[in-house]
């Protein structure tokens, strides 16, 4: 057999045949003589999957197949992926690949490629058997030297070039965290290029040899020297305002279980909260029609689309329609060019949970009722308590009055008020009839310069308002989840709310003003799911509120939408240092969120020094990315989750899946880590029993006799 192959898993394939009898012989080239030479059994090419690469195999393949009648495999790795444009028309769609993942399957299919087999890549158990004991005989150089050198402290260690995929400054920066704790109760051990020093001055590093200096077997030798393999592959400042189920509120004061939304339009639930002191440089963006500076770190990932030429064109959408394709860029890479992307809420039945917004009550077939005490601490309905609803289905009317409550209302001990002025006589009989429906008994009173006020009494429909909707002017808010509300039940709230507190200026624009900005920004949500092009205004620094501005019939504009987004170009980008706490959320499903308006983001190779090192007893810290997750386990490797996939472009015609974490992440599990290794030394050496079990798996032998399968190898 002749065969073209790459790195260590060629060795393996070989390994096997031989073992079968078979004779091997590697080739970077093949002629169509030697393809019919009557020794050759079968072909198998090992690649990569870059265009350049696998477009000098196609006539191999196809002469080798058809004309020779040899069997021929041609066999994937995931050293990027191809651009469908690069291989449209090339003939590589035509072949058929063998894939060393499910996570490369899926990639290529995506692109329209051909996959027939997944196999995934496989070690050699035999060699790491070996590995262990010359270390258990005291044999292995490194466990030795570092041994004399560092003593017992818990050794971890890198092997990899230095690359962006490697992901090595944030290894820097999380081992910066981990060491003002642990300090000098660690050593990382580097195999990687010189050229990464510069990132770990000053922390416990010990550069071990430049990466690709040592041989497969020394390299292994290196990692059972040590107790753990690090496998490394952005926040917001506070006071960033979160788009959260019941409120907006600083991401500060966001906790883990907390919904948030996302930027597919729906609440997803925080199940991580970070919080970081950063030093450096924030990146503030000012969309058009949004006049308010968001700051986030500049590798804070942000949803954007990019601004072609037809953008404000609309005279030629009908044959050259605008592309709001999105994907997610670092805020440090934005410029004008971009949009960011404000999500709709999506569409879902809204009740509201009364129970949840009052205290001191008593639930009883279907609805809630005032709780009362007597001197013995009994507890009893109240006598005089008048129910409402456990569950509310808001009704027009309810909607309306809610919108009248949030424009012009405020909680009182017995209720809530509505203030309208004296001549707004319809809006006061509107507010007189919708209280008695709801047996507030109102009350109307007219006050000095033209004012009047209806009180209703009520007092859980008045606590239920006050904790709903806001108690005073500038706490008030429409609770986000309520935006999923369908659009006539949400154009009923809003209508209610601008004939109480709007007006339509000179040029036809609709105008909302309040001086609560919570109650501007989901203002703001609401109307960009009506379909309008909301603007929102910071007047706080020379008025004494927050203006949104809506028009009904706007013809031209910057603002783009379509039925999931709405769409600002960035107007304004600057940069300001700062020195303080961020944060950052990790949130369920979607890995994302909603800051202040927007939405921002909470291919490494196979991975094979994972399970290399898992060969050898040694854990891995890792975050949990395919196909990493596909033969990797959370019950012996410190794993941890990644937020948000990336895609890097190359030179290639291919590109690249990245995913991105935060160093926190990163640092949190090697303190666990570290914590296990000291405090715990039966659950580590129980990791380290269970690793060496889950290897045994990926052996060679078990896995590759389906590839030779494919080339007809008995």
């Amino acid at each position: 057999m002749k065969a073209v192959s790459i790195l260590n898993q060629a060795a393996l394939v070989e390994k096997l045949l031989k073992d079968r009898g078979y004779d091997v012989e590697y080739r970077r080239g093949i002629t169509a003589w030697e393809i019919r030479d009557e020794e050759l059994k079968s072909l198998l090419i090992m690649t990569v999957a870059a265009p350049a690469h696998v477009h000098e195999y196609i006539w191999v393949f196809h002469y080798a197949k058809r004309d020779a009648g040899k069997p021929v495999a041609l066999y994937v790795t995931i050293e990027g992926i191809p651009y469908k444009a690069a291989i449209q028309g090339s003939g590589l769609e035509r072949l058929e690949y063998i894939a060393n993942s499910e996570f490369t399957a899926d990639c290529l299919r995506k692109v329209g490629l051909n996959v027939i087999d997944v196999i995934h890549h496989a070690i050699d158990m035999d060699l790491a058997k070996k590995v262990i004991s010359e270390t258990e005989k005291r044999r292995n150089p490194f466990d030795r030297f570092l041994e004399r050198r560092f003593g017992d402290i818990c050794k971890l260690i890198y092997v990899g070039r230095h690359d962006p995929r490697k992901g090595l400054p944030l290894l820097a920066e999380a081992m910066r965290m981990v060491h003002k704790k642990w300090k000098d109760k660690y050593v990382l051990v580097m195999i990687s290029e010189p050229e990464a020093k510069k990132y770990f001055e000053g922390l416990n590093v010990y550069w071990l040899t430049n990466f690709g200096n040592l041989t497969y077997e020394h390299t292994l030798m290196a990692m059972k020297a040590c107790d753990y393999l690090v496998f490394p592959s952005m926040c917001v400042p506070p006071s960033t305002n979160i788009v959260c189920w019941d409120r907006v509120k600083p991401i500060e004061d966001v906790r883990v279980g907390d919904l948030v939304l996302t930027h597919k339009g729906r609440f997803r639930r925080v199940t991580r909260v970070y919080k970081r002191f950063y030093v450096g440089e924030l990146i503030g963006i000012r969309p058009r029609k949004f006049n308010k500076t968001i700051w986030l770190t500049p590798e804070h990932p942000i949803l954007v689309a990019n601004i072609t030429w037809r953008w404000t064109k609309p005279s030629k959408w009908s044959r050259y329609p605008p592309d709001f394709t999105t994907t997610w860029v670092r805020a440090k890479d934005l410029t004008t060019n971009h949009a960011v992307v404000v999500p709709k809420v999506i569409d879902r039945e809204v009740v509201i949970n009364s129970g949840r917004y009052l205290n001191d009550i008593v639930e009883k077939e279907g609805l809630i009722f005032a709780k009362g005490r007597n001197q013995f601490g009994a507890e009893f309905i109240h006598p005089q308590s008048k129910p409402i609803p456990c569950e509310i289905n808001p009704s027009d009317e309810f909607l309306k009055l809610a919108g009248y409550y949030i424009a012009e209302g405020c909680q009182t001990k017995d209720g809530i008020a509505l203030c309208f002025g004296a001549l707004e006589k319809q809006l006061i009989k509107d507010g007189m009839n919708l209280m008695k429906l709801f047996d507030m008994n109102p009350r109307f009173r007219v006050l000095e310069r033209n004012r009047s006020v209806i009180y209703g009494s009520h007092r859980l429909y008045g606590n239920l308002f006050g904790n709903l909707f806001g108690k005073k002017s500038h706490e008030k808010r429409i609770p986000p989840f309520m935006l999923q509300m369908d659009r006539d039940k949400l154009t009923v709230l809003i209508n209610a709310m601008f004939a109480g507190d709007g007006h339509i200026n000179k040029n036809g624009l609709k105008e909302y003003t309040t001086v609560s900005e919570e109650l501007a920004i989901s203002t703001f949500l609401a109307i960009a799911k009506l379909g309008f092009l909301p603007s929102f205004y910071d007047e706080t620094s020379v008025e004494h509120g927050y203006i949104v501005k809506w028009k009904e019939k706007a013809r031209t504009s910057y603002a783009k939408q379509d039925e999931n987004y709405l769409f600002l170009p960035i107007s304004h980008i600057e940069r300001r240092t700062y020195r303080g706490y961020v944060y950052n959320l990790e949130v369920e499903e979607d890995n994302s969120y909603v800051a202040e308006v927007i939405a921002v983001h909470n291919c490494e190779g196979f991975g094979l020094p994972v399970l290399e090192a898992n060969s050898l007893g040694v854990p891995a810290i890792h975050s949990w990315f395919p196909p990493l997750s596909e033969f990797s386990s959370q019950e012996f490797n410190f794993v941890f989750n990644y937020l948000l996939e990336r895609p890097m472009k190359t030179r290639s015609g291919q590109f690249f899946i990245m995913h991105e974490y935060v160093p926190d992440m990163l640092a949190d599990m090697i303190d666990y880590a570290l914590d296990v290794f000291y405090n715990s030394r039966e659950e580590y050496e129980d990791y380290s029993a269970k690793a060496i079990e889950h290897a045994s798996r990926w052996d060679y032998r078990l896995i590759y006799p389906r590839l030779l399968d494919h080339l007809g190898v008995e």
